[in-house]
């Protein structure tokens, strides 16, 4: 004997859930992202690196750095000094290319919270 099953899902519900894991996914990546390229910024009196903090957004998984000197370490390097013997240029694709495996996790578990959530 057959059973009648019947879904209360809605493609709006499902299209809520999304959006706002998908704000959630990109702020809490981007964080971590930002954490982790700081390891390899230059550092002189930390101008350079306290300006991916405050010129950063996170909802929207944009990492900035803003100071006078900054496209020009970026792009081009410098030595890295006392400051951080780690400093390399390109520090965003550098952190990017070392954890991509960890940051492909974190958008997992949270995709699997948006499975739990709508299809519960």
């Amino acid at each position: 004997m057959a059973k009648q099953v019947t879904l209360d899902q809605s493609l709006a519900l499902i299209k809520k859930v999304a959006t706002k894991h998908k704000e959630q996914t990109l702020l809490i990546i981007s964080q971590e992202w930002l954490k982790d390229s700081t390891v390899y910024v230059y550092k002189d009196k930390g101008d350079l690196q306290d300006s991916g903090q405050l010129h950063s957004d996170f909802k929207l998984g944009i990492l900035r750095w803003r100071s006078p000197y900054a496209r020009i370490r970026y792009f081009e390097g410098g030595r890295p000094g006392d400051g951080n013997r780690n400093a390399r240029p390109r520090w965003a694709d550098v952190a990017k290319s070392k954890n991509r495996k960890k940051y492909q996790t974190m958008a997992a578990v949270i995709y699997n919270k948006i499975k739990k959530e709508v299809f519960r």
